[in-house]
């Protein structure tokens, strides 16, 4: 990340920051046209680094380019029937959410575990004072060769994380907890670079979602507590992904599943992206193992449905492509008491309790062709995630962030306190 004490404000310090991670930092490679076209993007927010309200206005660009604006990122780690989660992130919320002064915390950092399907998950925050993105283990005072292999670094109070080509390091502490996992190389969504989003990744919306890898083979992980808690392993699997945005929609669901047997993968994301609009999902499937099925929907190439109960901890979701006859049908459950603890998410004024989220639900997908069936999949330990109001009211262990929290300086204790308020 660009250092500091280089730039006379935090908006241009934090501009630099989003120029260049946008354009390079999990995305990797960008292959036939799609590097010309990222530098286009990055030439554009970098305008916007320049004079945020003057260039907006010159160019006719929608106000949610403005802070506020998050990063976060998030890998899970699959092993047998046990499950652990890293996230880490950032809410530029303005001068003064950013200096630390607002009412919520703006860099956040958690540790979930998941011991065994049908155990209360574990979650463990903390909330690091600064953070430092670099690429290639330099400060980031040029763009990066968005043609070349990743090389990205996150490190804070808590740790460190690093990404390469050949693999992910993981090294963190947080709430008595530390974590420390080894994953090989990744397997992207797509060979030209884009995730989910396809080309529509390129665009000023307000919320983007990137899957760097749909499956990382995990060479070995630790989890070790001052609790007196161990749990180590060797060979499990990965799956890592981004946003960056304006913040959470007001409604959303997430799934993610991986059969580490087969290869078969299933990732997906929605909710109402745009007030008075239908909800919006990406979806993608893979099947490598045989069918080498690999189907992707969005709404520029495709119809989705999808029906959301938070209250029974159902997902499911239908998607057709009208020209090619390809129909993919999937279903997530979880039973309702495995959704029982509050996880935080980005808001405009910094991390609070938002979602619900499972690591043992189950997945079931079929794809159809013309109406003939070309595979399926039965999938266990697969996480599923309900987000604002499609978290079960009757029995919502979140609640929405306060607007009159007061102001203070957050460190640990003072975050803690702030994130209660703010649920109550």
């Amino acid at each position: 990340m660009p250092q500091r004490k280089d730039y006379t404000n935090d908006a241009e310090h934090h501009g630099k920051f989003q120029v260049w991670l946008q354009a390079g930092s999990f995305q990797g490679k960008a292959r036939d046209g799609a590097a010309e076209r990222q530098q286009r993007v990055s030439a554009q927010y970098e305008k916007r680094v320049l004079g945020f309200d003057a260039w907006i206005q010159k160019q006719g660009y929608p106000s949610f380019c403005k802070p506020p604006f998050f990063e976060g990122w998030y890998t899970r780690i699959i092993a047998e029937s046990k499950s652990f989660g890293v996230i880490f992130g950032h809410v530029f919320a303005g001068s003064a959410g950013d200096s630390g002064k607002g009412p919520l915390p703006t860099t956040y950092v958690a540790l979930l575990r998941a011991a065994d399907v049908g155990e209360p998950m574990e979650v463990h925050n903390c909330y690091p004072n600064g953070r430092n993105v670099t690429i290639g283990g330099q400060p980031v005072n040029s763009p990066p060769d968005v043609q070349g292999p990743p090389a990205f670094e996150w490190r804070s109070s808590a740790g460190a994380f690093i990404v390469t080509a050949e693999e992910t390091s993981i090294d963190i502490t947080c709430d008595g907890v530390r974590f420390v996992a080894e994953l090989d190389g990744a397997t992207p969504w797509s060979a030209g670079g884009y995730g989910p989003g396809g080309r529509l990744s390129q665009l000023p919306l307000p919320l983007h979602w990137f899957v760097y890898s749909l499956r990382s083979r995990v060479r070995r992980y630790v989890w070790s507590s001052t609790a007196g808690v161990s749990d180590e392993g060797v060979d499990a699997w990965a799956h890592q992904e981004k946003n960056h945005g304006k913040a959470f929609p007001s409604s959303w669901t997430w799934s993610q599943a991986l059969d580490t047997t087969s290869g078969a993968a299933l990732a997906l994301s929605g909710g109402p992206l745009f007030e008075g609009l239908p909800p919006a999902y990406l979806v993608g499937y893979r099947h490598p193992a045989g069918s080498g099925i690999a189907i992707d929907f969005a709404p520029a190439n495709g119809k989705l449905s999808a029906e959301v109960n938070g209250c029974d901890g159902s997902l499911r979701l239908v998607g057709t492509h009208p020209l090619t006859g390809h129909r993919l049908e999937a279903n997530v459950t979880a039973r309702p008491s495995e959704l029982r603890r509050c996880l935080l998410g980005p808001t405009a004024t910094g991390f609070a309790p938002v979602c619900v989220e499972s690591y043992a639900a189950n997945a079931s997908v079929a794809v159809y062709q013309w109406g003939r069936r070309l595979v399926s999949s039965e999938i266990t330990s697969a996480a599923l995630e309900f987000g604002g109001d499609y978290i079960c009211k009757q029995r919502n262990p979140c609640h929405a962030p306060s607007p009159t929290v007061p102001t203070q300086p957050m460190g640990n204790a003072t975050a803690a306190a702030a994130i209660a308020t703010a649920a109550t």
